[in-house]
């Protein structure tokens, strides 16, 4: 894979995460998300690139 694709996927992954992180319920209070198991096979891409 070329450095500047890896280097994108690995910025949309890490935008994904602050997302679940700072993710609030119905009530405004924060979900405290945690992906525990980030590794190559939990990340998905589809064919269009989202």
């Amino acid at each position: 894979m070329p450095e500047p694709v890896a280097a994108f996927v690995t910025m949309k992954v890490a935008g994904a995460l602050d997302y679940a992180h700072r993710k609030k319920g119905m009530n405004d209070k924060e979900l405290k998300l945690v992906h525990r198991d980030i590794s190559p096979q939990n990340v998905l891409i589809s064919s269009d690139g989202g």
